[in-house]
Formats: structure tokens, sequence, C-alpha cells
């Protein structure tokens, strides 16, 4: 038996978060503190326009393209492609932020098309979408499982009847997740243990 598993990108696969509160640290945003939300600008007690000025400066060195993945995520994601099982990559990348001075909205869905390819990241398909939920619907299947980082997406398919399970980050601590794991790894683990694949 295989499996239709959804797979987010950043901070999942990708290390967005960690890469930008290390830049927004050479901007000097920040001394080291650390991070306890994606809103890191109220963290940082600076303006969200100077966090955003970060990104968006990331964005044009690269940042989208030239940056590994998470350690042994695509490595685990492997295991299930070679079970057999079809990996959804779903990101609510490449729609653009009201106000930000820098939109990558246009290209960003290239760059990710080529970070995949470029690493190998085993996957069915790749879907543009802020609703993961309404992702699983038009690509016409039902996730059995899922990862993510963001609390919002853990609630909405876990509301859908998704086993979805959120990765542990800096800045979902806060969130009660009933599933939680540290790496990819550990959530493929759980997969290939409680599902049969003979």
């Amino acid at each position: 038996m295989t499996y239709d598993v959804m797979v987010d990108i950043d901070d999942v696969l990708f290390p967005w978060a960690d890469g930008i509160h290390e830049r927004a640290g050479a901007a000097g945003l920040h001394q080291g503190q650390p991070y306890t939300q994606w809103s890191m600008w109220e963290d940082y007690a600076c303006s969200k326009e100077d966090w955003m000025r970060v990104v968006g400066e990331a964005a044009e060195d690269g940042f989208y393209i030239d940056t590994p993945p998470m350690p042994g995520a695509i490595e685990a994601l492997r295991r299930l492609h070679w079970e057999g099982d079809r990996i959804h990559l779903v990101t609510a990348r490449g729609f653009p932020w009201p106000g930000a001075e820098f939109d990558h909205s246009d290209v960003i869905k290239d760059w990710t098309q080529e970070w995949v390819w470029e690493h190998a990241v085993p996957h069915t398909s790749l879907t543009f979408a802020k609703d993961k939920v309404a992702a699983m619907h038009e690509l016409g299947t039902h996730f059995d499982f899922a990862i993510d980082d963001g609390p919002h997406n853990f609630a909405d398919l876990h509301e859908a009847g998704v086993k979805v399970y959120l990765l542990d980050r800096p800045h979902n601590q806060a969130f009660d997740a009933p599933r939680r794991v540290n790496t990819v790894g550990q959530w493929v683990d759980i997969i290939l243990e409680e599902a049969p694949h003979e």
C-alpha cells in the first residue's frame, strides 16, 4: 500500500526562518537574541518594513536558490519515494505581501522549482497555495500524512482529517500540537512504522 503525503517547503525542507534571522542579525536588527515567532520584527523590536527589507534583499541575493536544504530532510523524503508514496509539495510562496518594498511574487515560483530540481527533491506535485486543504481538494486526493511548521496549517489539515505533524521550530513553540516531530526523518520513521507499505 502507498500513501499521499503533503510536505511544506519553508522551515520543513528549506531553512527560511533561520536564514532570515541570520541576515537580520547581520543587518543590525538584533544582537543575537533568538526569535520566538514568525513575525520576527516583534522579537527584534524593529519595524516590519525594516524586516521585510531584509527579506527582499535576501531574495535578490539568491537566498531562494543558493540555500541548502535542512540537514537530512531530502534524504528522508527519498525513503518515502522509494516506498512508492506520492509526495505533494505545497507551499505558500509566490503571493505578494501587501506593502512590500520588494515584490518577488512573479519569480519566486521559478526560483522554487529551480531549487527543488537542483536538490533532487522527490515529488509527485508542486503546488503554490496558501490554503493547503484547498490544495488537497484541487489535487483530487486526500493527504494521508502531512508535515508543516505552521500552527494554522496544522489546525486546518487536522480538521480535514489529515494525520498531520508539526515540525518543531522556534516560531511554533506556543502552539499545543498533539503530534510534533523534531525532524523530517523522525516523521518518515513514524509513517514507515505505522503504515504498511507491502
